[in-house]
């Protein structure tokens, strides 16, 4: 695996099998990773299932939550998403983290199990803990959103936060709106232009047309038509009726760009 020595699957393999075959779980489960990724090993989940089962039934924790991955998915196996929850809190109990991302997603989309917005909330949190970044959107996400209990607005702000810190491209435009609003944190229009730039960058429709409107209106930001065009532009070229009004606007008005009455047409009838 390249601890200590060159990198070599093959020959990773090659001593692993034996060491499998005498029923060293944890061997049993870097086998059964070596074959599910194919390498060192032609691929197989098949047999990566197999040899996951056998060190899941001496307790690994990491081969329970590699083996409810591909319950989850089918993946050499028959799909069982209940099958694959089981296996799931199985590792979780053993404090395996990597368990508890997919627990959180089975109750929020409901497989395997009954949805539950509080369930799926309790398992996000517990992986945000251990710095998952999309946990941390979703545990921003269900405190802002939760379905059967009052909104958590702070609790939202700073998750979505620890995750747009990590890069999460999810967390930056709920966390720039609250920002804006002032909700779950105080006002702060330079944090929220801050943060509706970085998701606007991305490529995020609503964070294009949210910071086209900061410049215009100079919220947070100095006034700059030619930069609200731009923005909206991005925006209403992605469908976004609010800002093809917008661009439609300042086409009619000569305002960040050339005065065009057919353009400022098309875009308002496109909205």
């Amino acid at each position: 695996f390249g601890t200590g020595v060159t990198q070599d699957h093959v020959e990773a393999a090659k001593w692993l099998r034996p060491v499998a075959e005498e029923g060293r779980a944890f061997s049993q489960y870097l086998f059964g990773y070596l074959l599910e990724a194919g390498k060192g090993v032609n691929k197989d989940a098949s047999e990566a299932a197999r040899w996951y089962r056998k060190a899941a039934d001496q307790g690994n924790a990491q081969a329970m939550a590699s083996l409810a991955g591909l319950y989850m998915t089918g993946s050499g196996i028959d799909k069982d998403e209940s099958e694959s929850l089981k296996w799931l809190i199985k590792a979780a109990d053993k404090d395996e983290a990597s368990a508890y991302y997919p627990i959180g997603w089975a109750y929020y989309q409901g497989k395997g199990v009954e949805q539950d917005d509080a369930e799926a909330l309790k398992w996000m949190a517990k992986a945000a803990d251990k710095g998952n970044a999309q946990a941390q959107f979703m545990a921003g996400f269900l405190n802002e959103t939760n379905r059967k209990s009052p909104p958590d607005l702070a609790a939202a702000a700073k998750w979505y936060r620890a995750a747009a810190e990590q890069g999460n491209m999810d967390a930056m435009q709920p966390l720039a709106r609250l920002y804006l609003d002032g909700n779950g944190v105080p006002q702060d229009l330079a944090e929220a232009a801050k943060w509706y730039q970085k998701s606007a960058e991305s490529g995020n429709a609503l964070a294009q047309y949210a910071l086209g409107y900061l410049f215009e209106h100079g919220k947070g930001l100095t006034v700059d038509d030619a930069q609200a065009a731009h923005w909206y532009l991005a925006a209403a070229a992605q469908g976004n009726a609010h800002a093809q009004l917008r661009l439609g606007w300042l086409y009619l008005e000569g305002k960040g760009v050339a005065k065009d009455l057919l353009v400022a047409h098309m875009w308002s009838n496109l909205a």
